[in-house]
Formats: C-alpha cells, sequence, structure tokens
C-alpha cells in the first residue's frame, strides 16, 4: 500500500513535519501488503480480553467512526507512477465488465460481519463442547439423569446444568481439556506458521479466489471434523483427541491468517491506492461489529437450543454458504498476465535456489523450512543501501532498542494464548457456562471498542505534543515579505534540527503511552486472581481494555525507530512483527499457558493470572530500557554572518535562529539606501 505513513498517536489536523524523521513507507507490491495485513494476527484478538490490536488496526476503526474521506497522500518515484498508470488502465479495463464480473471490495463486504459473527460465535461453546466430552471419559459418574448406553446426542442435548459445572469444577477434567486445547491450538499454529507463506505466494501465481477457495475448504474440513467427533466420539479410538485432526488440517491449509492476507491482497488489487485507508476501515469497523455481537447471540443459541454444539451446526453451514460464494460469485482479481509475471518471477528464484543448493544442499533446504523467520532479521540488520554516518555510528552504538521494542511485544502477545484457559477458570470458578462468557466477551469487546475509538484518540489530542510552527519565507526575491493587509508574520518550514526535537518527543510521548499501558493491564491483571465474585471479576477485565492502547503505541514507537535507523521499507518490520505475533500467540503462549493451567488447576488454578502478571512485567521491563533518539548533533546551524540581520526575517517572538531552513537557498534582499531599518552591511542583489 503506497500510503503516506500516518499514525493514530498524532493530533488530528497535526502533520508531521519531516517525513524522514517520522515513519517509513510501506511498499506498494502485493507481498509487502500482505505481510503488512498479516500482522492483524488472529481475528478473535479484536474481542477477546487479551487480544492485541495493532496501530494500523486501531487508526482504521477511528476512520469507521469518524470518516474523513481524505484522500492519501503518496509519495511516488518512478517505477510508482508506472505503476499507478497501469493500475488506472486496468481500472477502466474492469469498468466494461458486467457487475457480476468486475472484482470489487464490495464482494468481501458484503460477507465480512456475518464471517466475524460466526467466528466469534463459537469462541466460548468450544470450550463447553471439549469440557463435556472430556467429562463424559474422564469422570462418567459426574453423569446426571442419563445412562451409559444413551446416545451422544442425548448427552449434548439434554445435560443439565448441575452437570456441566461439576465437569468444568473438576481438576482433572480441567487439566485434560487443557492438555487438548493446548495439542490444537499449537498443531495448527505450528503448520499455520509453515504453510501461510506458501499459500499467499501462491494466490500470486494461481489466483486469489482459486487459492482462497482452497484455504475454505480445509475450514469446511475442520468444521465436518468437529460435528464428526462431538457426536460419535465413543466410537472412535481416542474419542476426544481426534478433534486434534481438525486444526492439523486447518493448519495445512493455512488457517484464518492466510484467509486474512489473501482477502487483503484481494483488495490491494482492485482499490485505488489513496481509497485503501477508507476501504479497510470499513473492514475492520463491519469486522469488530460482528465479532461483538458473535458472543452473546451464541450464548443465546446454546441457551435456547440446549445444545453446545448447535451454534456449530450453524457456523459450519454458513461456511459452504461461503465456499459456494467464493468459488461461484466472487470474480479474479489478477489478470492472467499479472499471474503469468508472478509465476516467472517464482520460477526465477526457484532455479537461483537449485543454484545456490549445489554447494551447501542441507543448508539450503534447512533456510527454506524456516524461511518464514527471514523477516525477523530486519529488528537487528542495517536496511540495504544506509551508509552508515561516522557521527552518528558513536551515538548510536550498542541501541538495541528496536530489539527491545520488538521483545517487549512479543512477550504481550504471549497473552494471546491464555484466553483458552481463562474461559475454563471462569467456569471452574464462577460456574459460567457459554452463555455467560459470551456476554463477558461482548461486554469487554464493546469497551475496547469505545475506548480505542473514542476515549484513545481524544487522550492523544490533548497530550501529544505539537509540531513546530512554521515561519514562511519568499522563495523569490521580488516577492514581499509582508504582503498588502497582512499582519501575520512570514512563515517558513522549521529546520532539520527543530524537526527532529519534534520527532524525538513525539517518539518518548508514544513510549510512556505505551509504558503507562502496560502498568494499567498489569494492575488489573495482578488483581484477578484475589476476587471470587464474578461482578468484581468483569469490573477488573473492562479496567484492562484501558490498557489497550499499549500495542498501537508500541507500534507507533517502533515505527519510529527504525525510521531513526534508516527503515523505508516498512512492509519488511511489519512483517517481522506479524511473524513474531504468530509465534507467540499461536505457538509460544498457548504452550506456556497450557502446560502452567495443566500443573496447577487442581492446587491454584488462578497461576495463570500470576504467569500472565509476570509476563506483562516483562513487557514492561523491556519498555524501561528503550532509549528515544535525540536530535542529531551533526545537523547544520545555520551561522548569523549567513543570515541577512533585518528583524522581518525572523520574528522578534521566535528566537531560535534554527527556524531558517538553511538547506535552501536564502534569498537575497534589494535594500533602498534610505532604509533606516536595515544596515549598510546588508548583502546586496
Amino acid at each position: 500500500m503506497a500510503s503516506t505513513p500516518r499514525s493514530s498517536l498524532t493530533p488530528a489536523g497535526a502533520r508531521t513535519p519531516a517525513r524522514s524523521l517520522s515513519r517509513p513507507r510501506h511498499s506498494r507490491n502485493a507481498s509487502s501488503e500482505a505481510s503488512f495485513r498479516y500482522t492483524t494476527g488472529a481475528p478473535e484478538s479484536m474481542v477477546l480480553p487479551d487480544g492485541q490490536i495493532n496501530e494500523e488496526t486501531v487508526e482504521l476503526l477511528q476512520e469507521f467512526v469518524h470518516p474523513h474521506h481524505e484522500a492519501e497522500e503518496t509519495l511516488a518515484d518512478g517505477g510508482e507512477l508506472a505503476e499507478d498508470m497501469d493500475f488506472a488502465q486496468l481500472a477502466e479495463a474492469r469498468k466494461l465488465l458486467p457487475w457480476y464480473r468486475r472484482p470489487s471490495s464490495w464482494w468481501f463486504l458484503a460477507i465480512l460481519g456475518f464471517s466475524a459473527f460466526f467466528i466469534s460465535s463459537t469462541i466460548a461453546p468450544r470450550i463447553e463442547v471439549y469440557t463435556q466430552l472430556v467429562c463424559d471419559g474422564l469422570k462418567p459418574n459426574h453423569t446426571v439423569g442419563r445412562g451409559a448406553g444413551d446416545s451422544p446426542l442425548f448427552t449434548l442435548y439434554d445435560d443439565p446444568a448441575e452437570r456441566k459445572k461439576m465437569c468444568a469444577a473438576d481438576p482433572e477434567v480441567g487439566a485434560a481439556v487443557a492438555t487438548l486445547v493446548m495439542a490444537y491450538t499449537t498443531g495448527m499454529g505450528i503448520l499455520g506458521c509453515l504453510t501461510t507463506g506458501w499459500w499467499t505466494s501462491l494466490s500470486d501465481r494461481s489466483g486469489r479466489i482459486y487459492v482462497l477457495s482452497i484455504v475454505i475448504c480445509g475450514l469446511v474440513s475442520a468444521d465436518m471434523n468437529f460435528l464428526a467427533v462431538g457426536n460419535f466420539h465413543q466410537y472412535l479410538p481416542g474419542s476426544y483427541w481426534w478433534f486434534v485432526l481438525g486444526a492439523l488440517v486447518e493448519g495445512l491449509f493455512g488457517s484464518m491468517s492466510t484467509t486474512n492476507a489473501i482477502i487483503h491482497a484481494y483488495v490491494a488489487d482492485v482499490v485505488e491506492p489513496h481509497n485503501r485507508a477508507h476501504t479497510f476501515s470499513l473492514f475492520y469497523g463491519l469486522f469488530f461489529t460482528g465479532l461483538g455481537l458473535g458472543p452473546t447471540v451464541g450464548g443465546l443459541i446454546v441457551r435456547y437450543t440446549g445444545s453446545s454444539l448447535s451454534v456449530f451446526y450453524i457456523s459450519s453451514a454458513f461456511h459452504l454458504l461461503l465456499l459456494a460464494f467464493i468459488c461461484f460469485a466472487i470474480p479474479e482479481s489478477l489478470t492472467a498476465s499479472q499471474k503469468a509475471k508472478s509465476r516467472q518471477q517464482y520460477e526465477e528464484s526457484i532455479a537461483k535456489g537449485k543454484r545456490d543448493a549445489i554447494d551447501a544442499p542441507v543448508l539450503y533446504r534447512f533456510k527454506r523450512i524456516f524461511s518464514f523467520l527471514s523477516p525477523l532479521t530486519v529488528l537487528w540488520m542495517a536496511p540495504e543501501g544506509v551508509v552508515g554516518n561516522p557521527l552518528k555510528a558513536r551515538s548510536t552504538r550498542g541501541d538495541w532498542s528496536l530489539v527491545l521494542m520488538a521483545a517487549s511485544s512479543g512477550f504481550a502477545m504471549l497473552l494471546m494464548g491464555s484466553y483458552s484457559y481463562k474461559f475454563q477458570y471462569t467456569s471452574a470458578v464462577f460456574g459460567w457456562t457459554s452463555e455467560e462468557i459470551g456476554y463477558w466477551l461482548s461486554i469487554v469487546g464493546v469497551v475496547r471498542a469505545v475506548y480505542l475509538t473514542l476515549i484513545f484518540p481524544t487522550i492523544i489530542k490533548l497530550f501529544k505534543p505539537k509540531p513546530v510552527a512554521s515561519i514562511h519565507l519568499p522563495s523569490t526575491p521580488s516577492e514581499p515579505l509582508l504582503t498588502a493587509g497582512s499582519t501575520s508574520p512570514p512563515r517558513r518550514s522549521p529546520s532539520p534540527r527543530a524537526t527532529a526535537q519534534y520527532t524525538s518527543r513525539s517518539i518518548s510521548f508514544d513510549l510512556n503511552v505505551a509504558r503507562v499501558s502496560v502498568m494499567v493491564e498489569f494492575l488489573s491483571m495482578f488483581m484477578l486472581p484475589f476476587t471470587n465474585n464474578a461482578l468484581v471479576f468483569t469490573a477488573l477485565s473492562i479496567a484492562n481494555c484501558f490498557g489497550s492502547g499499549h500495542t498501537p503505541a508500541a507500534q507507533s514507537v517502533t515505527l519510529a525507530l527504525y525510521a531513526q535507523r534508516g527503515g523505508t521499507e516498512s512492509g519488511k518490520l511489519l512483517g517481522a512483527l506479524g511473524v513474531l505475533q504468530v509465534l507467540s500467540s499461536q505457538v509460544l503462549g498457548p504452550t506456556l499457558f497450557g502446560l502452567t493451567y495443566v500443573k496447577t488447576v487442581a492446587t491454584l488454578p488462578a497461576t495463570i493470572f500470576f504467569v500472565s502478571s509476570a509476563v506483562i512485567s516483562l513487557s514492561f521491563m523491556f519498555l524501561l530500557f528503550v532509549r528515544v533518539p535525540q536530535a542529531s548533533k551533526d545537523v547544520e546551524e545555520p551561522l548569523h554572518s549567513d543570515i541577512p540581520s533585518s528583524p522581518l526575517l525572523v520574528p522578534t517572538h521566535l528566537q531560535d535562529e534554527t527556524l531558517v531552513d538553511v538547506s535552501a537557498d536564502v534569498p537575497a534582499i534589494v535594500v533602498d539606501a534610505a532604509s533606516p531599518k536595515v544596515p549598510s552591511s546588508s548583502p546586496q542583489a
């Protein structure tokens, strides 16, 4: 996405004075677009209490609530201008197609809210189904009102509430469910890491819709597996462990991360660069709405049907309709020539890889398997084409701020892997069913949305350092210093030194916002295990939402530090953060919290909250060691002798001579000899 870098942490109406000192711009190619959107992570992260919402998502949600309808600014070199021309020609050709064959973002906007709704509606009932089936196998004595020979349908549809509470509170059942969830999530996360890049690359060569339909087939297969195991687990060897098969299938097909990447790549194919921000704001607005409503409606469906599986039947039916809609209704966004070009580039890269593999075939295969980790190298390697400045090298030697920011974000993202076990905790301690958990999720999701779209931007607008006032001087000798009827002083852009000082203050502000937000998260998380009251638990969960500004503020600082180091392609950095998020939230997090809950559920199930607090405190400690770059000392300062001494050039209320940009030509001023205000030594034209 070729856009002027934007910051959700910039006051409304304020512009960053110098682009090169504030943000790198995003890459324009499709792969960078996919990697950029890939950082949004799992869809449920937007509604879960511990979900991490990045800066771009916050911006787009704010745009959805407060639409500005402004065209995005673009910085384009010659190649990008040619790409824009090609895009315009392709857009004109698409207008000639009938509406049902014309690729458009509206095809996905029509279904996105429903998709998010059904995703979130199954979050809480899934844990309840696991608990019931594990309880059937391990604790049949908890059965109430039925015999051992009753059918599984009777088991799932007519279980009384008392049995559900007994099963959820049983430590042995809780440990077994946590082990199942850990295997399910970790298996899908590992396979998703290994396959997402391959599937998204295949979509460049074979088409977005073709690959997306295959990925949705994997999702439908996982749904069918879930329903089959839920109904006939007693006939299967291994019983409920067959749930893991569905996770492996979904992971092999890329899971939801691949779906998100392909959909966003489709939008990048068909939407003009200056309209993409508005389109994505609609995407996230509808998505957030669906995620907020889903848990409550899902809980009500379970309540009125009496079955934890009922919502999965509805969700599976929707996914089947979605698959048919994608296969037969949505037109392809890539042309044959675009796919052919991608195939040619892929074949060239394969040929190069084979040549490289001749000398070290084992190393080559090893690097290909773990190629998904390659984006992480951007965190410590110097950007391409950047030549170090000896003066700056001395001031930044040993500066690991970018790595520290990434480490802090990685620890914060670990919390995403804890939500399933916290659902188990609420069921065991408070006796919550999927209905109560659904209400809790919806309340937390709505509060987070209100905070991120209304309260958080207001705080930023009020307290964010304001840009440096500028002074405008005439650009030609004949231009008057003061126009007729003008009483305001002349203006001109601030100097690089003043711009650098503002940038440093801005980064410091964002860093402090991240630190305060982490402290809010820590305090609320640390108090959660000390309450046995459901109302207090909910209140503390709501308080935790006011730490949601941590992730967007941290990402803002990370991007700024990357730009200060000389980086210009933010797609690479955001791709690295995306890989870090997947590893933390889908692999390491579920393993850490799963093992913790399994080992402590019988003695102190609230231990997961203490572990969460420890993780947050580590994230905070990394933030404390981040160093904000100060204004560079090697920026040229203007000399007094270089500037005419006329008081009109610098207003008396601005005494800092650095407000004059010495990088530009200082205009000569023709002065009448009779002028009493200008000394005779003033330069002549």
